[in-house]
């Protein structure tokens, strides 16, 4: 009878084991863990306009998959805050295996507007659902179509530090804008040193935007691929660069 008992139970843990490491070994091998929290100085002219704070808050469950929920707050601060109020907070939800969207929340307040988005992604069917809530404006409903991995603006950088692209001269990205997604070209660069003045110097590989918008966008080429740097033009006229929007990294936190 004991002997009975003793091989259900070792059965019923090498069932457990297996499960167990199938479970992990879906989550993909990826430079970034629950807790990570990444803080970076904004900046236009070298003035310090606001703050972004990115984390990666838990592991959740979407739709009985597991995805890594970030959130990411951005700020204005200073006197820039008395001039133009900005707090937005956008939560985003990455398969833990793919890296793709799930979904995506926002809370928006920019000046006296103020707007509730809120986002479901299916990649099974390539189709999504956008809700937005604006503060005297018609609320937004609708259905669009996406492609496969689609990613927001939060959710890029992540998707780059999991992924090497160390042969790759170009990369199409599926990005998310409002209800539309939009793939982009970025080319691989090489190599900068960045110096940042409260992390160090970083080598770092250098990813451009080319077509869909420009974005630059430095990841440190160590263990933990940090994006260390993002350059993001805010105007321009003609050929000439009028303002950058420029994020520094300035602090990491786990």
């Amino acid at each position: 009878m004991i002997r009975i008992v003793m091989n259900k139970f070792s059965l019923l843990l090498v069932v457990f084991l297996i499960v167990c490491f199938y479970e992990r070994s879906l989550a993909r091998d990826v430079p970034f863990q629950v807790g990570e929290r990444l803080t970076y100085d904004v900046k236009i002219f070298g003035i310090t306009v606001g703050q972004v704070t990115a984390t990666v808050t838990e592991k959740a469950q979407v739709n009985g998959r597991e995805t890594y929920h970030i959130v990411a707050v951005v700020r204005s601060t200073g006197a820039a805050a008395r001039l133009y109020r900005l707090h937005d907070e956008l939560h985003s939800y990455i398969d833990t295996e793919t890296l793709e969207l799930l979904k995506a929340e926002r809370f928006l307040q920019e000046g006296r507007l103020r707007s509730y988005v809120a986002i479901d992604l299916n990649p099974e069917t390539k189709s999504g659902t956008f809700y937005r809530e604006t503060t005297g404006k018609h609320t937004i409903r609708n259905k669009f179509k996406t492609l496969s991995p689609t990613l927001d603006v939060a959710s890029v950088p992540y998707y780059v530090r999991g992924n090497h692209f160390d042969g790759a001269k170009t990369i199409n990205l599926n990005v998310l804008y409002e209800n539309q997604v939009k793939t982009v070209e970025a080319a691989r660069l090489p190599d900068e040193v960045v110096d940042l003045r409260k992390v160090g110097r970083l080598n770092s590989q250098v990813f451009k935007q080319i077509s869909g918008g420009d974005i630059t966008l430095w990841i440190s080429d160590d263990e933990k691929r940090l994006p260390v740097k993002i350059v993001a033009l805010s105007i321009k006229v003609v050929d000439w660069r009028v303002v950058d929007i420029v994020g520094y990294l300035s602090d990491v936190g786990n």
